[in-house]
């Protein structure tokens, strides 16, 4: 197997331009809407960048991103063994976009821990940190394929699953959730929501 040259200094500089004409209308809009390319809307003092809670972010039953989407965990298992298994059969060169990915949200966890409203208002789930939902997309594609490759006619079994379960959580968010309150939200798929629904169909 080859080695891949690295990328020239041409293409490194192309990458940035238009990176930077990418992020661009980012501090133009922030400059004509508040006066300054690098603003913070919600105004000083709003990120407590000394004082993360980067555990309640992620586990608290209060919006956490792992406590209220359990699968995701596994999606971060799977990105890692994806970005291993790429540097381990194509090279370092070929995992950069991968590290950036998760370097980006780590970045993204951290800052969004330090506001003061950490779990994002009346929300279902940690909607601040959906942005990062491609890092788990990369994850659960790796874990499909490895299981495909195992159980071939497992796929159709699998997306009528994870459609009824999407279904259902739907269902749970739109017509029960009490969003001024933490939860668990798999004591209200297994055993809340049940005993609703059931108290509806006993009472019609």
């Amino acid at each position: 197997m080859s080695q891949k040259s690295p990328p020239s200094v041409k293409q490194i500089g192309i990458y940035g331009i238009v990176l930077f004409m990418g992020l661009l209308p980012i501090p133009l809009i922030n400059n004509y809407l508040f006066g300054s390319p690098f603003a913070i809307p919600q105004g000083n003092g709003f990120l407590n960048i000394l004082n993360p809670k980067i555990l309640l972010v992620l586990f608290s039953l209060k919006n956490g991103l792992f406590s209220h989407h359990p699968s995701l965990l596994l999606g971060l298992l799977g990105f890692i063994a994806f970005l291993k298994s790429i540097i381990r059969i194509e090279g370092k060169n070929e995992a950069v976009i991968l590290k950036a990915i998760l370097i980006a949200f780590i970045f993204q966890v951290y800052i969004n821990s330090t506001v003061p409203d950490w779990w994002g208002g009346h929300a279902f789930g940690q909607r601040r940190l959906i942005s990062s939902f491609p890092l788990f997309a990369f994850g659960f594609a790796y874990l499909l394929q490895r299981i495909l490759k195992l159980y071939p006619k497992s796929s159709v079994f699998g997306i009528r699953l994870f459609s009824i379960f999407g279904i259902y959580l739907t269902l749970i968010h739109v017509f029960l959730w009490d969003y001024e309150q933490p939860h668990n939200i798999l004591a209200w798929m297994f055993y809340y929501a049940p005993l609703a629904i059931l108290k509806v169909l006993t009472q019609g």
